[in-house]
């Protein structure tokens, strides 16, 4: 097990330079919140005549699989003559900033716009049938106008989507993307955890709001407040309320109601996450699930599950580790 290819070339050119026996300190990173994967390492200055240059391309296979295409988009040298080098995948692009204008259509539509825009390879693993609301999008990175998109079809099915980079392609998935075997407990490959929970991002009030344009003065609204799966939350918490807009002139007052009691379900709860160090191993990247069963967690409701991968940090040298974080959903 081991590097078994690492190489950076100027694009377009004809030689590369195999950095295999050069570099150190390789940790690769991948996020679903909107972030592109990066790989970052130490180099070495060799009397070859060879300067990484940002817009190089980076390419990273361990142990025979193709792990990271990218360009390097930092570079910092130091007086001990070496390079510390970031490269980012081709998630980087959807940085970009545009002004666009969404018609009613699915979010598979949408990300294959985007990414048509960017200018990047792309590949849609799940299609989506539901037609968001048209939207403007004024100077806006086209990760977050995927990001409004996203969030609204999750509220209309349920489905946890996101993009990630496979070599190259950018991709559109539904977590868990992966389903892996791998089991994270106390006689495995887990190190150490730390579980967290809060209410902060938590709602136990929500008003859907209307505004008519046809009568411009009226306001109709909705408030919905009850207790939840985890009790009465009003008493323990405090109010906690969210304002959501309709924009549609035609809904009434029936379906905004079932608005406010579907977006109470998703926000009356606690959020938990467990951040786990383990044993390396590339499945754990982000978007994929694994087995998470560690007997200290069992006192406080969390048994054996199979949890998501929010991010991972893969670190290649010089031990073979992953920094996973993850989150929990209790009930």
């Amino acid at each position: 097990m081991g590097v078994s290819l690492f190489t950076i070339k100027t694009k377009g050119a004809k030689n590369y330079w195999d950095i295999r026996k050069l570099a150190s300190n390789v940790k690769w990173t991948t996020d679903v919140d909107y972030s592109a994967g990066q790989l970052t390492f130490d180099l070495v200055e060799t009397n070859e005549g060879f300067t990484p240059k940002n817009g190089d391309e980076v390419r990273f296979w361990w142990n025979d699989a193709k792990t990271f295409y990218g360009r390097i988009f930092d570079i910092k040298y130091t007086s001990d003559e070496k390079f510390s080098i970031t490269a980012y995948d081709n998630l980087r692009y959807l940085k970009n900033e545009d002004t666009l204008v969404f018609p009613s259509s699915t979010l598979t539509q949408r990300f294959t716009q985007v990414c048509k825009l960017a200018k990047i390879p792309h590949k849609a693993k799940v299609v989506t049938k539901h037609k968001l609301s048209p939207v403007l999008n004024d100077d806006k990175s086209y990760f977050d106008m995927l990001k409004s998109s996203i969030k609204e079809a999750r509220k209309a099915n349920g489905n946890h989507y996101f993009v990630a980079d496979h070599y190259g392609t950018v991709e559109l998935r539904k977590a868990p993307y992966y389903r892996t075997k791998i089991i994270l407990g106390d006689k495995s490959s887990a190190e150490s955890f730390t579980f967290e929970k809060s209410i902060d991002n938590a709602y136990n009030a929500i008003k859907v709001v209307k505004t008519s344009k046809k009568e411009k003065a009226k306001v109709t609204a909705t408030k919905i407040v009850q207790a939840g799966k985890q009790g009465n939350t009003l008493q323990r918490w405090g109010k906690l309320q969210k304002i959501e807009k309709v924009t549609k002139d035609k809904t009434n007052l029936a379906q905004m109601k079932v608005r406010a009691s579907n977006l109470l379900k998703l926000y009356n709860r606690q959020t938990y996450k467990l951040s786990i160090t383990c044993t390396g191993n590339q499945a754990l990247r982000a978007g994929n699930s694994v087995y998470v069963k560690l007997s200290s967690l069992k006192d406080i409701g969390l048994g054996t599950k199979q949890l998501v991968i929010t991010k991972s940090t893969i670190t290649f040298d010089p031990n073979y580790t992953a920094d996973l974080e993850i989150k929990v959903r209790m009930s």
